[in-house]
């Protein structure tokens, strides 16, 4: 049932009638723009062009016709059906031509649309199941808005309860700030050891805790990921300094650390083995299984240290059909596996040595235990303080308790 919260939630969201229907047409378009623009050029191509396309064998057909009208009256109303049909196609193949050249990727767009339409997504899961429900929800929050702020409250009642809740919220700051600082360094000391088999021997991360003046639900600091990829090299921002095979494989540490608390279902790694082999190699292989039973991992490689840990193997060939360029994917098992794994090692795939040499190490793939240590279970995360585990709730809930009775107040 909506109360005055909602007034403001959905209010602020400027809900409009069939805006999820709308905006979920426009992901797809954006979505899918290249393949709309190869499509509708080729259809537009087929219609219209030389002789042999679609207009051009009906102007054929008509030549026949008009030939056809000196000996049988009937092939007029035939004609006057074809030109009909004709300009139809015409104007069809236009359409997809303005199409193919007006349709573009747009990124950015893409993404202020997604997190619009999670936003419509959430207003509905809470107040729908319909954008109707949710804009009904809107007007029965005005109407018990309207109905507060008419009642008579007690100002010396009011003050109190704002200095309470004011009071609870500090507390629960101070408390989440301990929880954060402690949190931190266990969470830093378990990263920074995955390291070193991650092929960074010098790296060090740490987690930055900034503080600012304000008290917010979100506590008193700023929290930010450091790195010091190299001995010697000052910290700074994880976002800054690591190269995209870098960065992957701290996603990876991170994601290990993290494994049983992370609500994403599934962890996307790309160039997580740039600038890596051999045995650092099988450690990320090994890290990326042992985050594969908490979550499904999709991981591009080109070493067959990491694809012989994958519990599934997937080729992606690029091929040619019809002038087009294409992406074709194939599950390999068994032999075709080991032909595959022995092709990404280097050697001659038909010979019986590099064949051994994939089957041992697809062997060993399945077998061998993860990596010593393991993942932050959710009590030692919690009784450690990592932040974003249960530590912000209380700070949440107290400012929540200010923002009410200042409402209060006001009436």
């Amino acid at each position: 049932m909506p109360t005055t919260c909602g007034f403001s939630e959905i209010g602020d969201a400027d809900v409009l009638d069939g805006e999820d229907e709308r905006i979920e047409g426009e992901i797809k378009l954006l979505t899918h723009a290249q393949e709309i623009r190869q499509l509708s050029a080729q259809a537009a191509t087929a219609l219209d062009g030389d002789e042999s396309t679609v207009v051009g064998q009906l102007r054929g057909v008509r030549r026949t016709l008009v030939s056809l009208s000196r000996f049988d009256a009937n092939a007029e109303r035939w004609l006057t059906a074809l030109d009909e049909a004709s300009y139809s196609l015409d104007e069809l193949a236009r359409d997809l031509a303005t199409v193919s050249e007006e349709v573009e990727s747009n990124p950015n767009r893409l993404q202020r649309l997604e997190t619009r339409r999670d936003l419509l997504h959430q207003l509905r899961r809470k107040y729908g199941p319909s954008m109707a429900d949710v804009r009904a929800a809107l007007e029965s929050s005005r109407a018990e808005l309207e109905f507060v702020d008419g009642a008579a409250i007690s100002d010396a009642l009011s003050q109190r309860e704002i200095a309470a809740a004011q009071n609870a919220l500090q507390q629960a700051v101070i408390e989440l700030s301990a929880l954060r600082q402690a949190g931190a360094d266990a969470f830093a000391k378990a990263v920074t050891e995955l390291l070193p088999e991650l092929g960074m021997i010098d790296g060090a991360f740490r987690v930055a805790l900034e503080s600012h003046p304000v008290r917010t639900s979100h506590g008193a600091e700023d929290v930010a990921f450091q790195v010091a990829l190299n001995a010697g090299t000052e910290w700074r921002a994880l976002s800054r300094v690591a190269s995209g095979g870098e960065l992957a494989r701290i996603m990876l540490a991170l994601s290990t650390v993290l494994a049983r608390l992370q609500q994403v279902p599934t962890l996307v790694f790309d160039e997580v083995d740039a600038g890596v082999g051999g045995t650092v190699a099988w450690h990320v292989g090994a890290l990326m299984r042992r985050v594969a039973s908490h979550h499904q991992v999709l991981a591009i490689s080109h070493l067959a240290q990491i694809a012989a840990r994958a519990h599934h193997h997937v080729v992606v060939r690029k091929g040619e059909y019809g002038g087009v360029t294409t992406s074709d994917t194939a599950v390999v098992t068994d032999d075709a596996r080991v032909v595959e794994i022995a092709r990404m090692l280097g050697g001659d795939s038909d010979r019986e040595v590099s064949r051994a040499h994939a089957r041992e190490l697809l062997n060993r793939g399945a077998s061998d235990r993860d990596l010593t240590g393991g993942d932050l279970s959710s009590s030692e995360m919690l009784s450690a303080g990592i932040p974003g585990v249960d530590g912000d709730r209380s700070a949440s809930t107290a400012q929540a308790q200010a923002k009410t009775q200042r409402r209060g107040k006001r009436v």
